[in-house]
């Protein structure tokens, strides 16, 4: 077939030395070859070929042809002849229709109506991709070959060329649960049919004994048996140097076996060939290792006997991202990139939800939490029998992970997690106590995800109609989850497995198993350690993991890393992590697709988002962990997984040069302070703590909101902590912070302490075992935060006197400056995510505001006539932008439509001012009945459009809306008409920061001026119902006091009404009593007014020395 048309070409590659960080330093699914080149042949980028099939029907018609190939067929832009694409699609077919056939036989057999198979969208391109490529090899290999690399070096030239050894090789990077296996079976017809060669030996290689099995029934399933296929696990060969040098490798004892005795040529299918680990070095058991095995069995014994190789794995780009080798290879092969951020967009597989406990503080409560919502799972699988057979859910399994198996003195990960399921399963109120807690606590503090990481909505349902209490409902968790209350026995049933039970089940059944590598060793140090009772072993029960596919009763999956390769089950439903997932790497995402996978109704492999509740909590995977940080990480780099950003700037124009106005703003010392500070206990600021468990929170690719138990206040008294062990806690601080001049004594702490209050847990500090701890680590607490506060209160007031005045100008005004083609120019930077289509993102965001009630019931359908009047696709966006930037002219307009919502403010120091998201407003006529944010500034929803500076925010553009309003109002009156006003945005980064230890950034500065005077008004938009800002407060107060030239007063703006304040005690809540302490309700209709008037008696009461004239600046006459 004709090469593709080729698009502009890209500039020459990097040099060789900088070539492995330029590689790695590119997204990698940026970088894939073939995908490439496939849908040029269609005149598509790969993006949008796949969007394009995303919207086909995989049923095929009456002349047997897809609904994938029609859609190809229609576009115009295509180079593939339509009798080519139809032979493909046909091809396909016929592959299809006999593996269909095979199955629903096996499936008659076995008593079974079973699920006739259809190729997804998806897994019909993975496919046809392969019958390209067969064919052009069968055709004319040299010219495939060619036509390939001249796309290569045209696109991709940092990627090494395109040779016919690799040609050789096809990687399938789909994410678990898209129907890898089913591809392969495909693949493995399609490969003899076409018969580029005869295959000594077809070699299917797993890493593990468990995934070999699995194989083997699928093959036997698909009708597949009787090709000869070996299936074998990776570790069973060692390379014996045959060729290129390679040093001979010893066998291993046992079965291993020699690549050379497979002189070829051999077909290979690999599945998930990767170790998982470090891809360093070269060893047997490296990633490397298993590399050289699967290319030494590969290559042959001669360049003629060389044979043809499918990888599949769900984590190449994670693999890849360690090895610019790696990389290089399988950017050169993999035939498409249906990884796990496309899956899920696309609605495939399971609802990941996560709840993380940062700290082991939090871990009863993580854990509580995570297995309530794995029996809400279990009980609505019992009693929806019919919901669950029409949505093919599985029977759902707890599958917990730890680190590690037997280290420490049975605080080993997986002790740990035992010794929480026997405190469970133990007829105690413990668990009814902490049940109640959870549910008291399961919402999000924050409103706007859309549903909540724990979603309880159906469990309270059920027991609001059945009337249950907590306890009664850890009475049921017991019998459904571990068959009934009562102590925990483990027995050993085999080498690698370890029998759960409670001894108060009826019929004494298992409820669970523990897989490990040293089951026997384990067993000893949990009954040596109180942990669970031991019990007999019991030889006879066989594999309690091998039943977990066809015994409901077993529900909890314990181990290691010993099952997170080469196995998988449609059963996981809740996944605990103990520090697992600490850290990247492709052995959290193998452990991630243990389970995402979904057979879906009709094995469509998909979730029903607008299902019944009940299906909702079946088709969701619930992740809760201890410091499993990198899961949240990892969830959120899904989110741009793939995603190619395009970059546009926004010019800004200063409108006069800032250099020309006279403005002057403050400059900080930056010196250390080393002065001496007496802790006073009756002067030093009382501390107000919260003690709740740090637990993060997702839903899907989102990220994490804040979930908190509900809290009771008490005074902490001195006697918590006894004088000694308080002054040698505060001489500690003291050495650990460098505060050498910091004074303390008992006397003084105690009467500090005496003077503290504490939020907590209804009962936590009177816990039998863990109140007396508990009061001290509240007070030790305490103290570090009082010593702390009176340190940076002396080092505030320290700073207060060395302020300086100086000159504004372009250079320290933080303005948004970027390197734009070499050259700094004034912008806003905007990143356009291309692989995203906006009309889905903000019909998510309008779904969820009028589930939350945000939004009237018929803002979904306007908008939707909006987009499609609008044709709001997200490739429409981006030439919408590049059109609106291609006239200067219309930037300057004022507009809060898309593309580029904008605010022009005369009053500002350069414009247009970006903005996300516009609040009703009193001030002007302003419909916002459609407007949605476009940036991604508001991190609950995944949205397309990125900007740097940050975009003002919903606070931050009523502030500038409301302040040009009351100043046209008002300039031309008597009081003003002859004052000039200016504001400026200031950045968090590159603007005016006062006092590091406050971390003050206001994000406006405001300049009031009456000829040769001015005042400064540093006003902060922010909301306070999380945190009570007191540094700030007190900053502000010290500049109000000082006694500079420039006279300057600070201004808090809260965006949160008063009732939902974090206060502290004594902190009244009506506006004149935050209005003494300088904060303003941006709810109050006079606020600017007090700000402009608090300036303006300051302007007109201050005596203010001549100014110096300003310092020549390189940039301080930048023109307008």
């Amino acid at each position: 077939m004709a090469s593709p048309p080729r698009r502009a070409r890209a500039p020459a590659a990097a040099s060789t030395a900088a070539r492995a960080a330029a590689l790695l330093a590119r997204p990698f699914t940026r970088s894939l070859l073939l995908p490439q080149v496939f849908a040029l042949h269609f005149g598509l980028r790969p993006d949008a070929l796949a969007r394009l099939l995303a919207g086909t029907s995989p049923a095929r018609d009456a002349a047997g042809i897809s609904g994938c190939a029609r859609a190809l067929q229609a576009l115009a832009a295509s180079s593939v002849p339509a009798d080519t694409l139809l032979r493909w699609d046909l091809a396909l077919g016929r592959h299809e229709a006999a593996l269909r056939d095979a199955r629903l036989a096996q499936a008659a057999a076995l008593g079974d109506t079973g699920t006739p198979f259809v190729l997804t969208h998806f897994q019909w391109l993975a496919c046809a991709v392969v019958e390209w490529h067969l064919e052009g090899l069968a055709a004319d290999a040299a010219a495939h070959v060619a036509a390939i690399e001249a796309v290569r070096a045209d696109l991709l030239p940092q990627l090494s060329p395109y040779t016919p050894a690799d040609a050789r090789k096809l990687a399938c990077f789909m994410a678990t649960g898209a129907g890898k296996t089913l591809v392969l079976h495909m693949n493995l017809r399609q490969f003899l049919a076409h018969g580029l060669f005869e295959a000594q030996n077809i070699l299917l290689l797993t890493p593990g004994e468990g995934l070999s099995a699995q194989h083997q029934a699928e093959l036997q399933a698909s009708g597949l048996a009787g090709l000869g296929v070996r299936v074998t696990e990776i570790t069973k060969f060692y390379v014996d140097g045959r060729g290129h040098g390679r040093d001979r490798k010893r066998p291993k004892k046992g079965v291993s076996e020699a690549t050379s005795r497979y002189e070829g040529p051999n077909l290979l299918l690999v599945d998930e060939g990767h170790k998982g680990g470090s891809s360093a070095g070269a060893g047997d058991d490296s990633e490397q290792g298993w590399r050289l095995k699967r290319e030494a069995l590969a290559q042959g014994a001669t360049e003629a006997q060389a044979g043809f190789t499918f990888e599949y794995s769900a984590t190449f780009a994670q693999i890849a991202a360690k090895d610019a080798s790696l990389y290089d290879d399988y950017a050169r092969c993999i035939s498409i990139d249906f990884g796990y951020a496309r899956f899920w967009r696309e609605g495939y597989g399971k609802q990941p939800r996560l709840l993380n406990a940062a700290q082991a503080s939090g871990a009863d409560f993580a854990l509580v939490a995570g297995l309530l919502a794995f029996y809400q799972q279990r009980r609505v699988f019992d009693t929806e029998p019919a919901l669950a057979h029409e949505f093919a859910v599985a029977p759902p399994l707890l599958a917990c992970v730890g680190k590690d198996v037997t280290a420490g003195d049975g605080d080993a990960d997986v002790a740990v997690l035992v010794r929480f399921l026997a405190r469970a399963c133990a007829a105690t109120p413990w668990l009814g106590e902490r049940l109640a807690e959870v549910l008291a606590s399961a919402r999000p503090v924050q409103a706007g995800i859309g549903l909540p990481a724990l979603d309880f909505r159906w469990l309270r349902e059920a027991m609001d109609r059945e009337g249950q209490s907590p306890a009664q409902l850890a009475d049921d968790l017991r019998q459904r989850v571990f068959g009934g209350a009562g102590v925990l026995e483990l027995r050993l049933v085999s080498d690698k497995e370890l029998g759960l039970k409670s001894r108060g089940a009826a019929g004494d059944a298992y409820f669970g198993v523990v897989r490990v590598g040293e089951a026997r060793k384990l067993a000893e140090q949990l009954v040596r350690f109180g942990v669970a009772a031991g019990g007999e072993p019991d030889r006879l029960a066989g594999s309690l993991f091998g039943r977990l596919d066809i015994d409901p009763r077993l529900s909890v999956l314990i181990g290691a890393k010993m099952f997170v390769e080469g196995w998988s089950s449609w059963r996981v439903s809740a996944l605990a992590l103990m520090n697992v997932g600490k850290s990247p790497g492709s052995e959290i995402v193998q452990l991630f697709g243990r389970g995402v996978r979904l057979r879906g109704k009709g094995h469509s492999l998909k979730r029903d988002d607008d299902a019944p509740l009940a299906v909702q909590v079946l088709q969701g995977l619930q992740l809760f962990g201890v410091r499993a940080d990198y899961m949240q990480q990892y969830l959120e780099t899904l989110q741009r997984e793939g995603v190619q950003p395009q970059t546009l700037y926004v010019p800004v124009q200063q409108a006069p040069a800032i250099g020309g106005l006279g403005l002057h703003t403050l400059q900080a010392d930056e010196a250390r302070f080393a002065g001496i500070v007496v802790f006073d206990g009756q002067a030093a600021r009382a501390q107000h703590q919260r003690v709740a468990p740090a637990l993060q929170a997702s839903v899907g690719l989102g990220p994490a909101e804040v979930l908190g138990p509900g809290l009771v206040q008490c005074a902490l008294a001195a006697h918590w902590l006894a004088p000694e062990q308080a002054l040698q806690h505060a001489l500690a601080i003291k050495q650990r912070q460098g505060w050498t001049g910091l004074v303390v004594n008992a006397g003084a702490l105690g009467s500090f302490l005496a003077r503290c209050t504490v939020e907590a847990p209804a009962g936590h500090f009177d816990a039998p075992g863990t109140g007396p701890a508990r009061r001290a680590q509240a007070a030790r607490l305490a103290l570090e935060a009082g010593l702390s506060a009176a340190w940076r209160d002396a080092d505030r007031r320290w700073r207060m006197q060395r302020l300086a005045v100086t000159a504004l100008h372009a250079d320290n005004a933080g303005l948004p400056w970027q390197e734009v083609d070499g050259q700094r120019q004034l912008a806003w930077r905007l990143e356009l995510d291309v692989a995203q289509h906006v009309a889905r993102s903000l019909l998510e965001v309008a779904q969820a505001q009028v589930a939350q009630g945000l939004r009237d019931s018929g803002f979904v359908d306007r908008l939707m006539g909006f987009l499609a009047s609008e044709e709001g696709s997200l490739q429409d966006v981006a030439q919408r932008l590049e059109e609106l930037l291609a006239r200067p002219d219309d930037l300057h307009s004022e507009t809060l439509a898309a593309p580029l919502p904008r605010l022009h403010v005369p009053q500002h120091l350069y414009a247009p001012l970006l903005v996300d998201e516009i609040a009703p407003t009193r001030t002007g006529p302003l419909d916002t009945a459609a407007q949605l944010p476009l940036f991604a500034s508001d991190r609950r929803v995944p949205l397309p459009l990125r900007i740097s500076p940050p975009a003002l925010n919903r606070g931050e553009a009523q502030f500038m809306w409301d302040l040009r309003a009351f100043w046209q109002q008002v300039h031309a009156t008597p009081r003003w008409h002859d004052a000039e006003l200016f504001v400026l945005r200031n950045p968090a980064a590159g603007g005016l920061l006062l006092y590091r230890g406050s971390g003050f950034a206001p994000d406006f500065m405001l300049w009031l001026k009456r000829g040769g005077r001015q005042a400064l008004g540093l006003v902060d938009p922010k909301g306070l119902a999380m945190h009570w800002p007191d540094d700030k407060l007190a900053l502000i107060d010290d500049l109000a006091r000082r006694s500079l030239s420039l006279p300057v007063r600070g201004f808090l703006v809260s965006v949160t009404g008063p009732d939902q304040m974090a206060l502290p005690p004594g902190q009244g809540r009506d506006a004149a009593a935050l209005k003494a302490v300088n904060v303003l309700l941006q709810s109050d209709t006079d606020y600017i007014s007090h700000i402009l008037h608090t300036l303006d008696k300051a302007l007109t009461t201050a005596s203010m020395p001549e100014a110096a004239p300003p310092a020549p600046h390189p940039l301080s006459e930048l023109p307008s």
